[in-house]
């Protein structure tokens, strides 16, 4: 089993998993937090203010569909690094204040997990 499928399972296992999140000007150091990780969320999701201090910039606007209905979102992306391998998390904003994670990693991010494990 390589390191990056079993990642992917303790990820699964845990629900929860400790990211560095990078700003997009590379001079600043990287912000440790703790993840959900929500296998049933198709994409991930950050706190809109988060992805602002971050410097991550909006991509373009997206639907999407959650417990509170459909609704449209701004997205973008930036560096995240977990269990030392660096991604390009496309994520959503949103204001995740009042949920138990500022940042949440969902299927698409998974998969290319388990598609580097494949590659290895």
């Amino acid at each position: 089993m390589s390191t990056s499928d079993s990642l992917a399972k303790t990820w699964i296992r845990d629900r929860h998993v400790k990211v560095t999140l990078y700003h997009n000007d590379a001079d600043w150091p990287g912000i440790d937090i703790t993840a959900k990780v929500d296998t049933g969320a198709d994409r991930c999701s950050i706190d809109i203010e988060l992805a602002c201090a971050l410097g991550w910039e909006v991509g373009g606007e997206r639907t999407v569909r959650n417990a509170n209905g459909k609704q449209r979102r701004e997205y973008g992306s930036g560096v995240i690094e977990v269990g030392g391998e660096e991604f390009l998390m496309c994520a959503t904003f949103t204001d995740r204040t009042k949920l138990s994670h500022p940042v949440l990693i969902g299927h698409d991010l998974l998969v290319e997990l388990l598609d580097l494990s494949e590659e290895e």
